[in-house]
């Protein structure tokens, strides 16, 4: 499965979901925000990778296996079909990587650009362990971080719009488990903004 980052095909496809709800005014700063996590994209690919690959059942010997890895979770172990195993793993990447957007789309940092003083296999390390406890750590992001943007609309529109859909037609989860595959996507989601935050802060400790 292929895990390369998109960030400009992201940005691209929330500024369409931007434009219908008559905010399209928001869809530059996502592009730039693009633009910034491609730069800086060396510093966190390891540890990007490494989630994602958990997430999308590549690595099964992870220790976080249990708590990551969707088809484990919501398919019985395996991916139905390899179908599926690309949608799917297709629709976690972006609600990932959309949060990393987010957090570069609302937010300035004076040592952002410096990644290559942050070393990527020390940084994954860190961090990895630290990607479970994302939504706990990100819970009072909007009022401390990005003060009067609300960050959890970002999410609902690009579930309810690029998401709902697949996971009853295509991915053919049933309704008792449909409530959890949303939890699961908004916990992606924030560990993504928390994997831009983090990246943030290493870039001012390496400093």
């Amino acid at each position: 499965m292929d895990l390369s980052p998109r960030y400009h095909d992201i940005a691209e496809k929330f500024a369409v979901l931007m434009k219908s709800f008559g905010v399209e005014y928001i869809s530059q700063r996502f592009l730039r925000a693009a633009e910034i996590a491609r730069i800086i994209s060396p510093a966190v690919d390891l540890a990007r990778r490494d989630f994602l690959s958990i997430c999308t059942g590549n690595r099964t010997d992870s220790p976080f296996s249990e708590s990551l890895c969707f088809p484990r979770r919501f398919c019985g172990g395996s991916w139905r079909s390899q179908d599926v195993a690309e949608s799917c793993g297709k629709s976690i990447q972006e609600v990932f990587d959309l949060g990393l957007l987010v957090h570069f789309a609302f937010t300035e940092f004076p040592t952002r650009t410096n990644f290559h003083t942050v070393d990527p296999e020390k940084f994954r390390n860190g961090w990895l362990p630290e990607s479970l406890l994302a939504v706990i750590k990100m819970r009072d992001y909007s009022d401390k971080i990005v003060t009067q943007v609300p960050i959890e609309p970002f999410f609902t529109v690009w579930y309810e719009q690029a998401v709902k859909n697949l996971v009853k037609s295509t991915w053919k989860i049933g309704l008792l488990k449909r409530s959890s595959v949303r939890s699961y996507f908004r916990a992606n989601f924030f560990t993504g903004l928390a994997l831009a935050f983090e990246y943030d802060l290493a870039t001012k400790t390496a400093t």
